[in-house]
């Protein structure tokens, strides 16, 4: 699965807009030809012409919900990568990151890792997409702040705050300084926590469906509202947008609610894995949590619209609260966290 935080290809953008705009054209081509101001034989141009948009629309959206996970190294590895140079080359992974990988790959039952592949993303989100049941095998990304070794790396990174230096001598730039530095046990995690996404099968096959399917869903109802419920053509046009707006609403709370629950069971398994991760999961979100407080401090009103007091995202509805993922983690009975291969192996 992809993560929701990565960059969305403008294929997935184009195919949600003329979903829409086809669902608007809808109300408006009903509302014009109920008051009687189309013609008959326009209005069924129109009307073939909104299904072929349509068409579109959701064949784009599922290209989209599927196209990194059938192949995550031609379409999620060439789009997310960090890079450097001219050349535009990947970024080296680090060392220790190739050592965590590998002992969190055996940790997980997998013998090698030639179907899986790490790799550097440019946003500051761990990312995985694909499978090692599939042909093409599946991709694991660690965040960029995850090549930073010690505090000169961050210093010479070129972070800027608001187009300003960072003083990193100064009480702030020290507690920056260590929210991004992270510690193996960290990173350790973070690659536990995608592996555990990617063996998510049944999830891969709701998502790869559920929004397709749903839009189309909501189309057919917004379509057929005339024959099911007769209504003055203005009622009629309201009645749509209600129905658009509600099938939205309860889309975003579907998605989400299925989204939190791999997310808690990921966390889950990559602590009991080894007590080293679960203290790696618990600094991770604490550091996180400490960076998100400063931004906002730094951010003055403008920060209490992006990050609450604790630190949580405000805009990201998807993400679970990263606070509610700390105090999961902290729960854990650390008598119980070391579970064997057989276990965490779900599909090889």
């Amino acid at each position: 699965m992809i993560n929701p935080g990565s960059p969305r290809p403008i294929f997935a953008k184009l195919a949600i807009l003329i979903f829409f705009v086809a669902c608007g054209t809808v109300l408006e081509v009903n509302l014009l030809a109920g008051m009687g101001s189309l013609p008959e034989a326009l209005t069924k141009v129109a009307n073939q012409l909104i299904a072929i948009s349509v068409g579109l629309g959701i064949g784009g959206l599922f290209v989209y919900k599927n196209a990194a996970n059938v192949f995550p190294n031609q379409v999620c590895k060439p789009i997310v990568a960090l890079r450097e140079g001219d050349d535009r080359s990947y970024v080296k992974i680090p060392e220790r990151c190739k050592t965590q990988f590998n002992e969190v790959l055996t940790k997980f039952g997998y013998k090698n890792n030639d179907k899986i592949t790490l790799f550097i993303n440019q946003g500051v989100h761990p990312i995985s997409a694909g499978s090692p049941s599939f042909p093409n095998g599946a991709v694991v990304s660690l965040p960029k702040w995850y090549i930073f070794e010690n505090h000169e790396d961050v210093e010479k990174c070129g972070i800027t705050f608001q187009g300003r230096d960072i003083k990193w001598d100064s009480e702030l730039g020290i507690m920056i300084k260590e929210t991004l530095l992270p510690t193996d046990d960290m990173i350790a995690f973070c690659i536990g926590n995608e592996l555990a996404k990617i063996q998510r099968l049944d999830y891969m096959a709701i998502n790869a469906f559920m929004a397709p399917t749903w839009l189309y869903t909501t189309f057919r109802i917004a379509y057929a509202t005339p024959r099911l419920v007769k209504l003055h053509a203005i009622l009629d046009f309201i009645l749509k947008l209600c129905i658009l707006r509600m099938s939205y609403l309860c889309y975003k709370q579907v998605n989400g609610n299925l989204y939190h629950d791999v997310v808690y069971k990921a966390d889950l398994t990559a602590a009991k894995c080894e007590p080293r991760m679960l203290q790696g999961g618990i600094d991770m979100f604490s550091k996180k949590l400490e960076l998100n407080r400063i931004r906002r401090r730094l951010l003055g009103k403008k920060g209490k619209y992006c990050f609450t007091e604790e630190g949580n995202d405000i805009e990201s509805y998807l993400y679970p609260l990263m606070t509610e993922r700390l105090e999961r983690l902290k729960a854990i009975n650390t008598g119980s966290t070391s579970v064997s291969s057989d276990e965490l192996l779900n599909d090889r």
